[in-house]
């Protein structure tokens, strides 16, 4: 599913702190996992944000290359 509003939050920034928590928030925001024996809820939604972030800086990086 894509995540439009998370992309939003970074489009024309430099990735900076404020731009990778707002990344992260949106994801979280957007993210509706299920809660079963390999993870909660709440690991799950985390998880989707920090790989957002993660995922925003390997691009930005390949990107300037």
């Amino acid at each position: 599913r894509l995540a439009h509003a998370a992309s939003e939050v970074i489009t024309d920034t430099t990735l900076d702190d404020d731009a990778m928590a707002a990344l992260k928030s949106a994801v979280e925001a957007i993210c509706s996992p299920i809660d079963d024996k390999r993870g909660t809820v709440a690991f799950r939604t985390s998880t989707a944000g920090v790989l957002a972030q993660r995922a925003a800086r390997i691009a930005y990086d390949r990107a300037r290359g």
